[in-house]
């Protein structure tokens, strides 16, 4: 079956809207975290998370739960429980936050993971791969050439 090509009235699937790259502002840099090759770290700024699987789920078609599992001076961390019930999935992935206000510490924890859990379905994954394509991608686009090619030579032919 010949994968569907995209017309500028064609809905993008979900997988293409979780995938999708976030904007420039979207993203900010972490100078004080540090990467496996020495390289600051990028955030993805929370409410483009939140927008994101609101345009892929609909508002109200998934569901975040926190827990606070520890609660020490230094760190809260949180236990979070991503639900999607149009797609039967269920995530469950922690967060952390070490801020001195104890609000904020909370939120921060939450939100980290959140960000955890949906990385998990490819929200923000080009930020993790440094916008190199994933290896499904790559394979499409390989398929994709080499049916180029073959319909050429079979008009050719």
């Amino acid at each position: 079956m010949a994968a569907k090509r995209k017309t500028p009235s064609t809905k993008p699937t979900v997988e293409e809207v979780l995938n999708r790259p976030f904007p420039k502002q979207a993203l900010k840099p972490l100078p004080h975290k540090r990467n496996g090759k020495g390289e600051p770290m990028t955030s993805i700024t929370p409410i483009y998370v939140t927008d994101r699987m609101n345009e892929a789920f609909g508002i109200g078609g998934w569901q975040f739960e926190p827990e606070v599992i520890s609660d020490t001076e230094k760190m809260v961390i949180v236990r979070g429980v991503l639900s999607i019930p149009s797609i039967n999935a269920r995530i469950v992935q922690f967060g952390g936050n070490d801020n001195r206000d104890r609000g904020d510490a909370y939120k921060g924890a939450a939100t980290d993971a959140l960000g955890k859990c949906c990385s998990y379905l490819g929200v923000g994954a080009h930020v993790y791969r440094d916008d190199e394509p994933s290896e499904t991608e790559q394979l499409r686009k390989i398929v994709d050439k080499a049916n180029v090619k073959k319909k050429k030579h079979q008009l050719n032919a």
